[in-house]
């Protein structure tokens, strides 16, 4: 997945991945890796392979979140 800076107002934005393991009873849990692009809005799209480390249980759905690291809490979508 790749994720790109379109607005150009200086806020970095970043790509969250979720599991949900079945252990949880609030549902999907989102890992602590946030997938920074630091190439800044004419630095194109930076892109990840790979997500999810040392997870031990079976995953049995993943969901991705892409978010503007702005003021106070981020502004995120949710893709399931």
């Amino acid at each position: 997945m790749s994720v790109k800076d379109n607005k150009c107002d200086g806020h970095p934005v970043y790509i969250q991945a979720g599991v949900e393991d079945g252990t949880y009873p609030q549902g999907y849990v989102w890992l602590n890796t946030k997938h920074y692009n630091n190439l800044g809005c004419h630095g194109g799209y930076a892109s990840w392979d790979s997500y999810i480390k040392n997870w031990h249980l079976p995953i049995r759905d993943l969901i991705f979140r892409v978010c503007v690291d702005d003021w106070g809490s981020d502004t995120c979508k949710v893709a399931y």
